[in-house]
């Protein structure tokens, strides 16, 4: 681990010539450009390069299908209402799959179902993927590629002295005035975060008690952070002051971690899937309501249209969790901001440093999404925070500067932990909202695509948020995410 390596994960430029039209209303169906490429070829002339496993007569792929009619869970309680959920999507799954078992064939107990995301992920020869495409049930297919982190271009390595004085905090906490919080007794109490990385070293002195739950979705059968950088992200969350300076946005808060990525930093999309759907029910009962309030995710694609976290996200939206992703590390170019934060309906965050100017592997907006038939551009990144050598937590009780934006998005998600305790009854859409109207313009023109909304301020968050009229709701209220309108500015 090289200690200025703050990632984003990296997908291969293929994906760039998925059709636009997945993005529209009518979501036509579509397949990876490196599967139509595979099922094109004989296997005796496959090209080697063309897939890790190109030798073999199967791939792993995810299978989308089309989406199930709105059910309205209106007046449940939340967790009813997942229950309720969960139940209908997973026997829409397995009903409308039971033909497509039988016709590949399938064996039932090879599936893998993902109820948030509509989809299944299974092995397919050629044959089977030909008639997959065919299927008027299936969306669409997208290979289940292997993804690896990737360090922050445009950055100096080795040590790095920032030149504010750390003695008592990080200059990012600093810069966010993070103590106007902390001042009014907020300090993130009784907020759980959800945090997909790495893994966590819950022995650290900064982050001792301040785990409540792991699980690893990984191949290493362990709960240890072999990279660093999940330790990392969580110190900059809810860490304390072990090493004298103070390195968390919200020490009071708590964590769950999903461990996707691997001590070599990789994941597949599919492993990225199921720890986004187990965080909608970390306990594995849906009667009980245990999803965090938000979920922080230092990482995203190197490209902007990649259809396979639409459907989890909108899950998240749809139970109240706020869905908290980097920008990337893909700047100065503009049209860069990684997916899923380049989503309309997900919160990306850009990084400065300590003078809070953009850094230059900030990955800039806007992006393009789809209203029906016509494209329209979105503002990104929504907000920025700092990202450049941030002092946090490192695995064995260590501490070490990293940079990127995968540093500046547990900054906000700290931030909108100190907002939830300040106003429990805050929605998503709310805090976005106080967001976005409270952070510090740098760009004079009322945010663009490189601060976005400007960077956070945490008093001016706490001030807002205090005074947010909104009262908790006595039931569970259900929208239907086909039908939701963006903000597209």
């Amino acid at each position: 681990m090289k200690s200025s390596s703050c990632r984003a994960l990296k997908l291969s430029l293929s994906f760039l010539f998925v059709s636009a039209f997945q993005m529209t209303a009518s979501y036509a169906s579509f397949i990876d450009p490196k599967l139509e490429s595979w099922i094109s070829e004989t296997e005796s002339a496959a090209n080697p390069n063309q897939f890790a496993d190109a030798e073999t007569p199967k791939q792993e792929v995810i299978v989308y299908l089309k989406m199930p009619s709105y059910h309205d869970h209106s007046g449940l309680a939340p967790a009813q209402a997942l229950v309720e959920e969960t139940t209908f999507t997973r026997s829409f799954l397995r009903e409308r799959s039971k033909e497509l078992i039988t016709m590949l064939p399938l064996q039932e107990n090879r599936v893998d179902y993902l109820w948030s995301s509509n989809a299944m992920i299974v092995q397919v020869d050629r044959t089977a993927l030909k008639k997959l495409r065919r299927d008027p049930n299936v969306e669409g297919i997208i290979y289940n590629r292997i993804v690896s982190l990737d360090e922050p271009k445009n950055l100096q390595g080795g040590h790095h002295e920032n030149k504010a004085n750390e003695s008592k905090m990080t200059y990012g906490l600093q810069a966010i005035h993070a103590d106007a919080a902390w001042n009014q007794g907020i300090t993130g109490e009784g907020v759980v975060i959800g945090v997909i990385d790495t893994g966590v070293d819950e022995t650290h002195p900064d982050l001792k008690g301040k785990i409540l739950l792991k699980k690893d979705f990984t191949k290493e059968n362990n709960n240890l952070d072999g990279d660093g950088h999940g330790t990392h992200v969580c110190g900059t969350i809810v860490g304390g002051d072990a090493s004298g300076t103070q390195i968390g946005v919200a020490p009071g808060a708590k964590i769950i971690m999903a461990k996707a990525l691997d001590s070599k930093g990789e994941a597949t999309l599919g492993t990225l899937l199921k720890a986004m759907e187990w965080m909608l029910d970390p306990d594995g009962d849906p009667s009980t309501n245990d999803a965090p309030r938000l979920v922080s995710n230092s990482w995203g694609t190197s490209i902007q249209f990649i259809y396979g976290f639409r459907n989890v996200i909108r899950s998240w939206r749809r139970f109240g969790i706020f869905p908290n992703f980097a920008a990337g590390n893909s700047g100065p170019i503009y049209l860069s901001v990684n997916a899923p934060g380049s989503y309309p309906f997900a919160f990306a965050v850009g990084a400065i440093d300590e003078d809070s100017n953009i850094t230059s592997f900030s990955s800039r907006g806007p992006t393009i999404w789809w209203k029906g038939w016509h494209p329209i551009l979105v503002r990104k990144p929504e907000i920025a925070a700092p990202g450049l050598y941030v002092k946090s937590s490192i695995p064995n009780g260590q501490w070490d500067t990293m940079s990127g934006t995968s540093m500046a998005t547990p900054h906000i998600a700290g931030v909108a932990a100190l907002a939830f305790q300040a106003n429990p009854n805050l929605t998503t859409e709310a805090l976005m909202e106080i967001l976005e109207t409270t952070g510090l313009d740098r760009s004079n023109k009322g945010g663009d695509n490189r601060y976005g909304h400007g960077v956070v301020q945490v008093d001016k968050v706490i001030e807002r948020a205090k005074a947010w009229q909104v009262s908790a709701p006595s039931s569970f209220q259900d929208k239907d995410p086909s039908q939701w309108e963006w903000d597209t500015p």
